[in-house]
């Protein structure tokens, strides 16, 4: 099957399973296939319930609710991805943006023979950012590495990247 396709796919099915077990599904989703990464960004996705507590400054209840949420759904969608695209996930991550009312989640696979660790533009410029907001939220990291996932326009950002310090994710919007 066509990368193009197992993206698609790829984002129907969450779409579909945050609709299951939100209640509600977001308002777009996009996935990216970059071996060994897999990345799905969503946005437009608030519950009321949700509003409500973040409009009376109870961010702490949404996040541990999703957080509870996503214990379940993580297996769930790496069995998926083992039963149909046939890779393994070794690491997943997930982040909110509540304000933004969006979404990421991140997953590596075992597939790691495919890594493209290639510079490209500004890419002095993204880790100096990466470093200066890391620095503001706890220290300055020993290391960054970062690879372009892909170049596409969308609606969501211009280009995609993946950025890790030290051994945490660093989820960058661009």
């Amino acid at each position: 099957m066509d990368k193009t396709k197992l993206e698609k796919e790829l984002s129907s099915y969450m779409g579909r399973l945050l609709r299951e077990n939100f209640g509600r599904g977001p308002g777009g989703v996009f996935t990216v296939i970059s071996p060994p990464f897999i990345t799905v960004y969503f946005k437009a996705l608030l519950l009321p319930l949700e509003k409500a507590l973040l409009d009376k400054g109870q961010v702490i209840y949404v996040q541990k609710t999703r957080d509870l949420l996503m214990e379940t759904l993580i297996e769930e969608i790496k069995g998926y991805i083992q039963l149909n695209i046939h890779l393994d996930i070794e690491e997943f991550y997930y982040d909110w943006n509540l304000e933004l009312q969006s979404g990421m989640f991140t997953m590596i696979h075992s597939n790691k023979e495919n890594i493209v660790n290639h510079s490209y533009k500004n890419q002095k410029l993204l880790h100096k950012e990466i470093e200066e907001v890391t620095q503001k939220a706890e220290k300055l990291p020993q290391g960054v590495s970062s690879y372009l996932l892909d170049q596409e326009n969308t609606p969501y950002n211009q280009g995609r990247y993946y950025g890790k310090c030290r051994e945490r994710i660093s989820p960058i919007r661009v």
